[in-house]
């Protein structure tokens, strides 16, 4: 803990969780392993509140397992240190747990083939694959030497924008290890970016990677920066859902955490903006939800996995526009720590968008903090380009233009070229909640091959992928055979794609469905 008492984000009840009786008891049944970061150790908890944890996770017999970052702090004149870079603290504080009579049970190495090898920022080291995995072999072994040969060692990779981690990246990473260290990892976790627009795909390709190689495939739950606990629970548990209910996949290992603001608590799990209220969801009904064509218009229908209808429950209806049209996104957030001012960046084609045909037209830019006004200069392209200088390697083109929407910004590439344009810096004020809104018209053919970004300048950028969203159009209610009719009055006569969602409960999955009308 802090001098305050507190994580630095969250959990502000983390105390309550190991006394007896405490307000999670189902989902605590569905707990075997409790996994505690090295930096945690170092930081944050005290002796007594670390001998608390140990005597609670013997006593119902739940596994420690200890994330840490294996790498050596690097040499300055080499390159900078990073995440992953902390092996020789890390040590001390597997120390330190034995010391006060913990055990470690589980080792889990945080993304050493990431920062060590894949990172490609000026700074990054780029260390070889080999060098990664020596450096990784011999801090595990300093570790084993404390609490026994043993101990499986795993591994946690990222599925992030940049570098755009493959499935081919994973194969790399764990046939070298095998090789390099003469034992194969004991587990591959990954840890996706939320907002890349593929990160399902390819958590589903790294799962099949890792079963060829008979590698038990994991997944961190999260759902990233979101603007308040019970949003961030609902993402989460939708997350959970792309993956196994839309792509099939069920991971052998799913951790549910967070390092984030939210939640910013953990108890009661009856709480559904609670942290172990994810746990109790997590192993809630997967339920099931159909739409078709009926006499009347749409019929969805909403049955648990046994078949029995649901009852009662609220569907939403929402229409996207198929082959073009227009969309508004919206990204909130928090101000960086130390930033000053921002600029708002378009990128077609390069860095973190997807490559292809690009065929979009910016038709607003929004950034306002605390509710004010626009802080984007020209970012309704009244000026046409007046502060929005462009270029691309090679270019695609350009064209300040007039619509029904008004004015803005049409860009057009083929997928050898590239757009890059940079607005006008503008001040932020570090603390302060901000929202940044795109709206654009696109082509479905060019999802997210243009990215909107607000760079926090030194620090992170708020990112908006153009693709076409879906409008609200209303909700329906289940009946009691868990039906629900969206009338032909709701709907569009030109074509579009009706999908229909359900958010779910503590006891039921999200899920949703989607079919094409009008045309």
């Amino acid at each position: 803990m802090g001098e305050d008492g507190n994580l630095p984000a969250g959990q502000r009840d983390w105390d309550e969780l190991w006394k007896p009786g405490a307000t999670w008891q189902t989902a605590l049944s569905h707990v075997d392993v409790y996994r505690l970061h090295a930096f945690q150790v170092r930081r944050y908890l005290s002796d007594a509140q670390l001998i608390t944890l140990f005597a609670f996770l013997r006593e119902h017999g739940i596994a420690l397992m200890f994330e840490t970052e294996p790498l050596e702090p690097p040499d300055p004149a080499e390159c900078a240190q990073n995440e992953s870079f902390e092996g020789i603290y890390d040590r001390e504080m597997a120390q330190r747990i034995a010391d006060l009579g913990g055990r470690i049970d589980i080792i889990a190495v945080e993304e050493p083939y990431h920062f060590g090898h894949l990172l490609d920022t000026p700074t990054a080291c780029r260390y070889t694959v080999e060098r990664v995995v020596d450096e990784v072999r011999n801090h595990v072994e300093g570790i084993r030497e404390i609490f026994g040969r043993h101990i499986p060692v795993g591994s946690i990779e990222p599925i992030w924008q940049s570098p755009r981690t493959t499935p081919d990246d994973m194969a790399i990473w764990l046939d070298t290890y095998r090789e390099r260290a003469g034992e194969p990892f004991a587990f591959l976790h990954v840890d996706p970016d939320w907002t890349r627009p593929d990160w399902a795909d390819v958590a589903a390709g790294i799962a099949s990677v890792a079963d060829a190689r008979d590698v038990p495939f994991g997944i961190l739950y999260t759902a990233g920066e979101q603007p308040d606990g019970a949003t961030w629970m609902q993402a989460m548990a939708e997350n959970a859902a792309e993956l196994e209910q839309v792509h099939g996949v069920r991971p052998q290992h799913v951790s549910i955490q967070s390092w984030f603001a939210w939640p910013d608590h953990d108890l009661p799990e009856t709480d559904p903006t609670a942290l172990t209220s994810g746990l109790v969801r997590y192993f809630g009904d997967r339920v099931g939800l159909t739409l078709e064509q009926g006499d009347e218009g749409l019929v969805a229908s909403l049955s648990g996995h046994d078949g029995d209808p649901v009852a009662g429950a609220t569907l939403s209806v929402g229409m996207t526009p198929i082959g073009r049209g227009v969309s508004t996104q919206t990204v909130e957030g928090t101000v960086p720590d130390g930033a000053t001012e921002a600029v708002a960046l378009v990128r077609a084609n390069a860095e973190d968008a997807r490559v292809g045909e690009v065929d979009a037209t910016l038709v607003d830019l929004s950034y306002s903090e605390n509710g004010g006004p626009n802080l984007i200069p020209n970012g309704d392209f009244a000026r046409g380009r007046d502060g929005w200088p462009g270029h691309g390697d090679p270019p695609g083109q350009v064209t300040a233009v007039t619509g029904t929407f008004g004015s803005g910004l049409e860009l057009e590439a083929t997928p050898e070229q590239n757009i890059f344009l940079d607005g006008t810096a503008f001040p932020v004020t570090a603390g302060s909640p901000f929202e940044l809104t795109a709206t654009y018209e696109i082509s479905e053919a060019a999802a997210d091959t243009v990215v909107i970004s607000v760079e926090f300048l030194g620090h992170a950028r708020a990112n908006v992928f153009a693709h076409l969203t879906s409008a609200d159009v209303g909700d329906v209610i289940t009946d009691a055979d868990g039906r629900a009719v969206i009338p032909s009055g709701m709907l569009t006569s030109t074509p579009a794609s009706v999908t229909v969602r359900y958010t779910g409960d503590l006891t039921h999955w999200p899920a949703s469905a989607s079919l094409t009308v009008g045309g």
